[in-house]
């Protein structure tokens, strides 16, 4: 897939264990980049898309971890390292929902609710 300098995309996907944040330049600005699964591709091989996000969405982003489900939307930038052409999604908004570890088939506990039983339902 082609895509311009510019463009406005959207990726969805598991964010991998590339999750690094830190702050940058003299005002100290928030800045996390991440790394999300998009899946196989027609080769065969893994696609990912690099992400990077800046200030208070680069906080939010902090919180991500390693399989958790996540939605990018974004500008592409490209750039140049040591002969090779590197794009990059500049994120303007992310959202991502935690797996919390669970294994497959594991509850998570449901706070200050307790379960019911359907037994007990008046209707």
């Amino acid at each position: 897939m082609q895509l311009a300098q510019g463009n406005t995309v959207i990726v969805a996907g598991m964010a991998t264990d590339k999750i690094k944040y830190g702050e940058a330049g003299e005002k100290r600005t928030p800045r996390c980049s991440f790394s999300i699964y998009l899946g196989k591709g027609e080769d065969g091989n893994g696609k990912y898309a690099n992400c990077v996000a800046w200030g208070g969405l680069a906080q939010y982003c902090s919180g991500i971890n390693e399989r958790d489900t996540v939605l990018a939307c974004g500008r592409v930038d490209e750039h140049e390292y040591q002969g090779k052409r590197y794009r990059t999604l500049n994120c303007d908004f992310v959202m991502y929902l935690p797996t919390g570890g669970e294994q497959a088939g594991e509850q998570r506990p449901m706070g200050k609710f307790q379960p019911v039983d359907d037994g007990e339902l008046p209707f």
